[in-house]
């Protein structure tokens, strides 16, 4: 029984330990996307970028600041539609140790954006990832790989009104590379 408890302290320490070494790093956290559809009558590009940038706290949570930009043309019967979006973004995550230098990062976020050019409106956007394991292989790097994804929109764009919700376990798998620096 003595041992059984040793043992366990010795694993709660090691964890609370690693746990630690996350404490004040600093978050870079990007992601650029494009997405082309053409056909004989049709056109629909999509690209879109963003950026964010935070603290992690020394409860292992982080919040990042940073901003949003997505841009779209749409061409049907040789007309052309281009409309571009902008705004802040924000994203709460936090880092539950597993095992040594392996975490489960669940993480939520959204978007406010005005859109501008040929339409003009609002959208608004929100996710939750809540299944994201992180992998701390060095001082900078982490790997990342995500099972299932929730999120919603509303948009108001050109006198259109538009609602999404959409949810996956299985088909939007990701993986990525979080960079942290002091």
């Amino acid at each position: 029984m003595k041992t059984l408890t040793i043992s366990f302290l010795l694993l709660v320490s090691c964890l609370s330990l690693q746990a630690q070494d996350l404490a004040g790093r600093k978050i870079i956290r990007g992601s650029l996307g494009i997405n082309v559809n053409s056909g004989e009558t049709a056109t629909n590009n999509t690209y879109d970028a963003s950026l964010l940038y935070g603290k992690i706290r020394a409860n292992n949570t982080y919040l990042a600041w940073g901003g949003h930009f997505t841009g779209s043309t749409q061409e049907y019967n040789n007309i052309t539609n281009q409309t571009f979006r902008v705004g802040p973004a924000v994203e709460f995550g936090k880092f539950i140790p597993l095992v040594e230098r392996f975490y489960l990062a669940p993480n939520f976020g959204g978007t406010a954006q005005a859109a501008f050019g040929d339409s003009k409106g609002v959208y608004i956007g929100a996710y939750v990832t809540p299944l994201r394991f992180m992998y701390n292989f060095s001082n900078h790097f982490m790997l990342t790989a995500s099972l299932g994804y929730a999120g919603a929109s509303f948009s108001r764009i050109a006198e259109i009104t538009q609602f999404s919700l959409s949810g996956s376990l299985a088909n939007n798998t990701s993986f990525g590379v979080f960079y942290t620096f002091k």
